[in-house]
């Protein structure tokens, strides 16, 4: 995706079957992939979709990576 926030994230890897007993470790990784520029921070915010959050707002990033799909470069 071209922006995504950490649930898009999460479920990602769920979706992958990667699962970790405490997620609190991604906003780490998330800096470290900004610090990398590999991801801008927006600036925006979105409420999180998963109950264990309870609507916490989330930051979006911006890929500096992604390519669409089908697209020639």
């Amino acid at each position: 995706r071209l922006e995504f926030t950490a649930d898009d994230v999460i479920e990602h890897l769920d979706h992958k079957g990667i699962t970790t007993g405490n997620n609190s470790a991604l906003g780490a990784i998330m800096q470290a992939a900004q610090r990398m520029g590999i991801i801008t921070n927006t600036g925006h915010f979105k409420e999180s979709r998963r109950p264990v959050q309870h609507s916490k707002p989330l930051r979006i990033w911006r890929s500096n990576i992604y390519k669409k799909r089908g697209r020639k470069s």
